[in-house]
């Protein structure tokens, strides 16, 4: 993986680096670009010499050792005031040869400083996947995104203004992978906001997918869906008080995408000291039988955040307030996120909120 360090956007030179050290695993290897508090500051290559935005950043991938990412930004008008937001991404360099990068796809993410997960580019979509065909760049069918080839060895995608691209500020480095080419015809496509196959709404979506341990479509989800919130026979969420056992850990820790189903399993499995949720969130959830499928779970943390964070979020019926995830802050803590504000708390697990439950596919 190759690192770009976010450097003082006072800085005026504008030149390129590039780090040839290669690291090869099992997945794909990556690259990132890091490109500061906004996307109109410097960038530079570790030590190297700054990179103005704008201007193209040598990278290195698993099929090609010297491609060039650029990412965009644009002034966004809003009431009061406007922002920058991303715009476009280019590639450029490509060896579109077999056995380089010819069939394979490219994955784009953004993350900011600290965290782990992927920000959403826009609306809910958290990667672009871009296909190389020899001779062409494609993507899939996705509202608020577009590409242009170039030539066989260049693209740029344009994102949107319409579709909540992202602020520019919120963004500290890109991330690169190439893979194999997974065909698109794989999977069932869905827009975010229609019914999903448990009769949900869609309100998340990877083309690179995830993997949500123990669903069906594991390791490679695309979708998340919610449940209505007449989900419980009721005309809102439910409110209840939380697990039973508040004061020792099931083990239920997992607070990224992917992890919702298997924390809420962990919960409603003896695990001395620990006693089976038997009327908490977990056991309120996980039986929901939406379109006869089984999957139901409690979203994760990050998955519950994505669920307040979603484009969608006006039209889940959602209650002002509370809602618990799966994941255990500590033995006796659990993590809720506000549906007020969206910020998460970590607070006793035996705590009085609201439940939706989710399921990947």
């Amino acid at each position: 993986m190759s690192l770009l360090e976010f450097n003082s956007p006072n800085k005026k030179t504008a030149s390129k680096g590039k780090q040839t050290r290669l690291i090869v695993g099992i997945a794909a290897l990556a690259a990132t670009v890091a490109i500061g508090s906004t996307l109109a500051a410097s960038i530079n290559l570790n030590s190297g010499t700054p990179v103005e935005f704008g201007q193209g950043v040598a990278q290195t991938t698993a099929c090609d050792n010297d491609i060039v990412l650029t990412p965009y930004s644009a002034f966004v008008n809003s009431v009061g005031e406007g922002s920058f937001s991303l715009s476009a991404i280019s590639l450029s360099g490509i060896d579109s040869s077999v056995g380089k990068c010819a069939n394979k796809d490219f994955i784009i993410k953004a993350y900011d400083e600290t965290s782990g997960s992927p920000l959403m580019l826009f609306d809910s979509v958290n990667s672009i996947t871009v296909t190389d065909t020899g001779s062409e760049f494609t993507i899939p069918t996705t509202s608020g995104l577009s590409i242009s080839t170039i030539d066989d060895s260049s693209f740029k995608l344009f994102i949107s203004s319409s579709h909540t691209p992202i602020g520019a500020e919120n963004v500290y480095r890109f991330t690169i992978e190439s893979q194999e080419h997974v065909a698109e015809a794989s999977y069932t496509r869905y827009e975010l906001g229609e019914t999903g196959p448990g009769g949900g709404r869609v309100f998340y979506y990877s083309s690179g997918g995830f993997n949500e341990v123990g669903a069906p479509c594991s390791p490679v989800c695309h979708y998340l869906e919610w449940a209505p919130n007449t989900w419980n026979g009721g005309v809102a969420d439910p409110q209840m008080l939380g697990n039973p056992d508040n004061t020792n850990s099931s083990g239920a820790t997992g607070t990224a995408l992917g992890t919702g189903l298997s924390n809420t399993n962990a919960q409603l499995t003896d695990s001395t000291p620990y006693l089976a949720d038997n009327a908490g969130p977990a056991f309120t959830a996980r039986p929901y039988l939406g379109s006869a499928l089984t999957d139901w779970f409690l979203p994760s943390k990050d998955e519950l955040s994505l669920m307040y964070n979603s484009a969608e979020l006006g039209n889940g019926g959602f209650r002002s307030d509370f809602y618990f995830s799966s994941t255990e802050a500590s033995d006796t803590n659990v993590w809720y996120v506000s549906f007020i504000s969206g910020n998460p708390l970590s607070d006793n697990k035996g705590g009085y909120a609201s439940v939706r439950p989710i399921r990947a596919f």
